[in-house]
């Protein structure tokens, strides 16, 4: 299908109609083909599929997490276009891709222009907003609750695409912490995180609350990096915090020893995965406590479903009420609910009313 100069369309290539399907948007007007985000998982296996998108003039990343941005081998097949995304995750990009800077604020990519905010989820964090047809905004992943990370309020927007991994679950971070704190009184307790996300939120959670923790060399890395690279991403003067927590928390050393905080997320790999062998291997130490998705395919799956591993989440996305204000203080009359099934999705849809929901993978405007 052409699209005509002041028309606009936006096709979810992936990330719409499934539960944490990578995310990948296409965004076509003006002349212009824009790629939003090109994730990989967090499944074991999902990637987006790009084979029949053809050459797009950019690719804009909202974050670097990889369920965003970590299918980047697969750019030849869209062209090689050069690559936008915050300049603290530049030299963090596959080698050989042309990676360009975005600006907090104004920008422009192949004549459109784009307004970035920080959207209170990662370091290098931006909501997008592309000045066509109105304003189309694509929040990424965003969270209004954390204690870490800042959020900007979007500007008004003619169309939304959603992070509604939560779907229509409206707990609050308050709760959350209450129950996390709870599940707290096993020793020796092990945390696996993402180094570059939640990490850092459940780290300095901890250091203000004055509990004694561990924590692995990826994880010491990450605090120090975000400190000193991404700070303009924090509130406050949690910059400081998190670089006392660098040099302080002890090591994190070959067996759990009281609270351990060790990367990756799913035990897949790293200390995590050294620290949880026996826990993997079923003879029950040390007691393991996942606070994100549970990716399919992983050890972090198979230790929950066997109950070797408890459960309790920590907001990192959008909880109900906070879409639903999203959708009212943009003034959004189209609205596209991601990363959530389809059954999800119709029971959000009467909630963001009078804004029509976006019930296929492909919309048109102008």
């Amino acid at each position: 299908m052409s699209v005509k100069t002041e028309d606009a369309r936006l096709t979810a290539v992936s990330g719409f109609g499934g539960t944490k399907l990578p995310a990948c948007f296409l965004l076509e007007g003006r002349g212009s083909r824009i790629l939003i985000d090109l994730g990989e998982g967090p499944d074991e296996g999902v990637v987006a599929d790009v084979s029949g998108v053809g050459r797009v003039d950019a690719l804009v990343l909202s974050h670097g997490h990889g369920d965003h941005a970590g299918a980047l081998r697969l750019l030849p097949q869209v062209g090689d276009p050069p690559v936008y995304a915050a300049e603290p995750l530049l030299p963090r990009l596959p080698k050989g891709v042309q990676g360009r800077p975005l600006s907090p604020g104004a920008n422009e990519i192949a004549g459109i222009p784009l307004v970035t905010g920080r959207p209170g989820h990662a370091p290098g964090a931006f909501w997008l907003r592309f000045g066509i047809g109105g304003g189309l905004l694509y929040m990424g992943d965003h969270c209004r609750e954390s204690c870490l990370f800042a959020y900007d309020a979007p500007p008004r927007s003619r169309c939304v695409i959603l992070d509604a991994s939560y779907g229509t679950d409206d707990t609050p971070q308050e709760q959350r912490i209450a129950e996390f704190e709870a599940a707290l009184s096993s020793r020796p307790l092990l945390l696996p995180l993402p180094a570059y996300g939640r990490a850092a939120e459940v780290a300095l959670h901890l250091a203000r609350s004055g509990r004694q923790f561990r924590v692995c060399e990826s994880i010491r890395a990450a605090l120090r990096w975000m400190a000193d690279t991404a700070a303009d991403w924090l509130c406050g003067d949690t910059a400081r915090e998190l670089l006392e927590v660098a040099n302080l928390a002890p090591p994190a050393g070959d067996e759990a020893d009281g609270l351990v905080l060790a990367a990756a997320a799913q035990c897949e790999k790293g200390a995590s995965a050294r620290l949880a062998r026996g826990a993997i291997a079923g003879d029950g130490s040390p007691a393991i406590l996942f606070t994100g998705y549970v990716s399919k395919g992983t050890p972090a799956a198979t230790l929950v479903a066997a109950g070797r591993a408890g459960y309790c989440c920590w907001n990192v996305h959008a909880r109900l009420s906070e879409n639903v204000d999203l959708v009212r203080s943009t003034g959004a009359e189209v609205v596209m609910p991601c990363f959530c099934d389809i059954p999800e999705v119709n029971r959000i849809a009467p909630l963001l009313a009078p804004a029509r929901t976006v019930t296929q993978n492909v919309f048109s405007w102008s």
